[in-house]
């Protein structure tokens, strides 16, 4: 047994996805001394998703108590109810808002229907941008549509009192026909509609109530329209962790993601630029342009003439003709065969950069008589920015008011045509990021 104990062995792994062998050999004579396999179960990506899934439910389970909780706590605050925990036991809540409207609600009917709707607060993006997701069938665009033309001149209450009143349903799919032909109505809202809905129905109780402020509308609106944005990731200023934003190095991010985009090595403090942005398409053609070698010319290079009137055509051409091979010896009265020094692609075709994403934003704002052409560049950046950082409809449109409403180009219809067509700014590479910062280039 000592003997054994004391000879020099060689242990050997075979590690797979779902099992690892091992073997344990004699070094002196080679015997194999012992071998063996361990299996398990291989990783799954679908149980990734499910994990996620049910955290997600928890979450919002969580969040939706403690908002129902806080605005039991403000009602009893504000003397509507009595207890944080009474029971408000009162029938057909989607009467009493339709009531409210108009006519004089008592404190627990006030109660009941702010956290009917605390409850069911819906979606914290507008109609528009839902209709606007990848996998929404026409079925579902339909229906989202309706509501939309129904929120015009209805709020959600009155919308969901008169289906509960004619089909018996509120929630879920309902199917109904309408001169032999079938619709799906869903009872999707945007989490703005019901905010309007409560300003309308508290308006009107202060003209019988009292304790109907300014101050406690407010307060229940600030409470059920609250949401953490996910780009805030876990984590608050109190409780920091160095998976969101708050960092446990005292640092606060504006946005998760941010640590994902990377820094310049030349400006640490400054953050990579988006690809899409009119600063780095401009620096890509400059620097191939740079790069050229013209055997007809003097000194080999383009001259700085030739590279202004190359970039104004390709700023105001909708579509590039023959490439850009073509436009340079255009410009340089030139043969093509005499331009070196380009890069080429898999292919072994020219690859020089022709701001084609600039030129295909420019064309399809161009379908809604906005001429980007007349913005000022850093402009242009911020959006780009604000584009490739962000992937919800939603939150883009949020970003940009914050980031760009203060330019003179920017009003509200031209960020909704922006966020409308949002997919024309996505890069079809996965290099979404400039190796460099606006600052450097």
């Amino acid at each position: 047994m000592d003997s054994l104990i004391n000879n020099e062995v060689s242990i050997g792994f075979d590690i797979g996805i779902s099992s690892v062998g091992w073997s344990v050999l004699d070094c002196n004579n080679g015997d194999v001394l012992e071998t063996g396999v361990s299996i398990f179960s291989g990783a799954d990506g679908a149980r990734n998703l499910n994990r996620r899934n049910a955290r997600q439910a928890r979450r919002l389970l969580r969040r939706r108590q403690t908002r129902i909780k806080d605005l039991r706590k403000a009602l009893k605050q504000y003397n509507f109810i009595d207890d944080v925990d009474e029971s408000l036991n009162i029938n057909n809540q989607y009467e009493l808002r339709v009531k409210g409207l108009t006519a004089q609600l008592t404190d627990k009917e006030i109660a009941a229907i702010l956290l009917q709707i605390a409850k069911h607060r819906g979606i914290s993006y507008d109609l528009g941008d839902l209709d606007d997701e990848d996998d929404a069938g026409t079925e579902f665009k339909n229906s989202i549509n309706r509501n939309r033309h129904e929120l015009r001149t209805k709020t959600p209450g009155q919308i969901q009192y008169e289906r509960l009143t004619k089909y018996h349903q509120v929630r879920g799919n309902l199917e109904i026909n309408i001169d032999d032909k079938s619709f799906l109505l869903r009872n999707i809202y945007p989490t703005k509609a019901y905010l309007d809905e409560i300003t309308k129905i508290l308006t009107t109780q202060q003209q019988f109530n009292t304790k109907v402020t300014d101050e406690f509308i407010n307060e229940v609106k600030n409470i059920i329209s609250r949401k953490r944005d996910y780009f805030k990731g876990p984590g608050s200023e109190k409780s920091r962790t160095n998976y969101g934003i708050y960092k446990t190095d005292g640092r606060t991010l504006d946005n998760l993601f941010e640590e994902l985009i990377g820094k310049d090595k030349f400006y640490p403090n400054e953050y990579r630029a988006a690809a899409n942005s009119y600063t780095a398409q401009l620096f890509n053609l400059l620097n191939d342009l740079n790069n050229l070698r013209i055997t007809s010319t003097e000194d080999g290079h383009l001259t700085k003439q030739q590279k202004l009137t190359i970039i104004d055509t390709l700023k105001n051409s909708k579509r590039l003709s023959g490439g850009m091979l073509s436009l340079i010896a255009k410009v340089t009265g030139t043969n093509k065969d005499e331009i070196h020094g380009y890069r080429t692609d898999a292919k072994d075709k020219p690859d020089i950069h022709s701001m084609a994403t600039y030129r295909s934003i420019r064309n399809k704002l161009l379908e809604n008589d906005i001429d980007i052409n007349e913005w000022p560049h850093e402009l242009l950046d911020k959006i780009a920015f604000t584009m490739t950082l962000n992937t919800e409809p939603g939150e883009i449109r949020k970003q940009l008011h914050k980031t760009i409403a203060d330019y003179q180009e920017i009003t509200d219809d031209v960020i909704n045509i922006l966020v409308d067509n949002h997919k024309v700014f996505d890069i079809k590479t996965n290099n979404k990021w400039h190796r460099f910062s606006i600052k450097l280039m």
